[in-house]
């Protein structure tokens, strides 16, 4: 299978993927569901290079980031100021279980092997407090990254797409999430938008820790 992390550490080396804000559809679900209290700890999660990141800290968030790429953890470190703590992993930052009020996890999850994105959200789960909040995304099936791309094996996709080409993305499955909360800690909606004949399409989930 190919190696997602040394595809996305090359587009980060080459400098292809800096976003210079977060996407509003995220700045608006936070200040909607982001647990009380005027300086939070927050994961941001595959942060690539940086704009959620620098969005908490602007907000004075104590703000962990994380990115397996060693390109992107450089371009973190040259961004975003000294009260980050910047790791290639979860393990690297030695957090403790209950420790987090918020984790973003924006257009990363389905990049994860499922063994991964099930090991994950075990993870997101035990280090978040109860009533702790996950905002992030998972691939809607109109996607381009799902639509362009050659379907491997059990709903995973080997994109043929840009600068992305050779990837492997995981196409729409929410059972994982199901299995670890209740629904009724689930919030659920999607966004979907096309442009120049390409269909941009992902699921947006809201999780309330229990």
């Amino acid at each position: 299978m190919p190696n997602n992390i040394q595809i996305w550490d090359d587009i980060y080396a080459r400098d292809e993927s800096y976003l210079r804000c977060p996407d509003d559809t995220f700045i608006r679900l936070f200040f909607k569901y982001k647990p009380s209290g005027d300086k939070l700890k927050v994961l941001d999660y595959g942060a690539g290079s940086g704009p959620v990141s620098e969005f908490l800290l602007s907000l004075s968030h104590k703000t962990y980031s994380v990115d397996s790429s060693p390109s992107a953890c450089a371009m973190l470190r040259k961004r975003l100021s000294k009260e980050s703590d910047i790791s290639q992993s979860l393990e690297e930052l030695s957090l403790g279980d209950d420790s987090l009020d918020m984790i973003v996890a924006w257009h990363v999850l389905y990049y994860l092997p499922r063994d991964r994105l099930k090991a994950t959200l075990s993870d997101f789960k035990r280090l978040l407090k109860p009533g702790g909040i996950i905002v992030c995304t998972m691939l809607g099936e109109e996607d381009v990254f799902i639509t362009s791309s050659s379907n491997m094996n059990q709903g995973t996709h080997q994109m043929q797409y840009g600068n992305q080409s050779g990837a492997c993305v995981l196409g729409v499955d929410l059972h994982y999430f199901y299995n670890m909360w209740l629904a009724k800690n689930i919030k659920q909606g999607q966004v979907r938008f096309e442009f120049d004949h390409q269909v941009n399409h992902y699921q947006l989930l809201v999780i309330e820790n229990d």
